[in-house]
């Protein structure tokens, strides 16, 4: 299937995990994927594994002017993004008495700053019917004792998926996992499968679902 034939998909933190498998898929099926990570060598790492159809541009999503030098290189580069998946991320798995301040700034700052800044400075390149995925987590469910910080900073994006439904004009059912532009969110409980399968159609913003085009806000 080419579903995603001429679309520009920007991932960040996509060079391993769920963004690099993501990216894989997308490639396959069509798209320019555009990763990012914090680092050259596995930006270089991830577009030699991609192929032609991806490139790579070094981001922090912690760092404000590093999303604006991105969101700057996407619009010279390619003019527009067709989809925005919010992916960057990092964990500090230590019972809640060790967690350090400094541990805290890093994991509010890549995980609950890093994705509304992304998401803020990318709306103004999505296309038409253009789709905003944002990577939440399971664990804002769960209790669990090493996982204080990390899910605190899961459940914070979880919720701003729900403001975001209401700034930007579109409706919203529950969930979890990311939010298209019509912000819908990813069926909770899901297989993996199942659930990429989800996260494609959600990126595609596949029509089956109605909303306002996020940039129309």
């Amino acid at each position: 299937m080419n579903r995603f034939t001429g679309k520009i998909v920007l991932i960040t933190g996509g060079t391993s995990g769920m963004g690099l498998a993501t990216a894989h898929r997308l490639v396959a099926e069509g798209a320019h994927v555009i990763v990012t990570s914090r680092t050259r060598a596995r930006v270089d790492s991830a577009v030699h594994q991609l192929g032609p159809n991806a490139s790579g541009i070094v981001a922090d999503a912690a760092d404000l002017g590093a999303v604006d030098a991105l969101m700057e290189t996407v619009r010279d580069r390619h003019g527009q993004l067709d989809s925005l998946f919010a992916n960057a991320g990092t964990g500090t798995f230590l019972p809640f008495q060790n967690i350090t301040e400094p541990d805290f700034d890093h994991g509010i700052d890549v995980n609950f700053k890093g994705v509304f800044f992304t998401v803020q400075k990318a709306l103004p390149l999505l296309a038409d019917g253009g789709s905003i995925v944002i990577n939440a987590s399971w664990t804002l469910h769960r209790g669990n004792s090493v996982l204080t910080l990390y899910s605190a900073t899961k459940a914070a994006v979880h919720n701003l998926a729900r403001t975001l439904a209401a700034a930007l004009g579109c409706w919203w059912t529950d969930g979890y996992g990311g939010a298209d532009g019509s912000c819908r969110w990813l069926p909770n409980g899901q297989a993996l499968p199942v659930l990429g399968q989800e996260l494609l159609g959600a990126l595609l913003h596949d029509g089956q679902h109605s909303g306002v085009p996020a940039h129309q806000w």
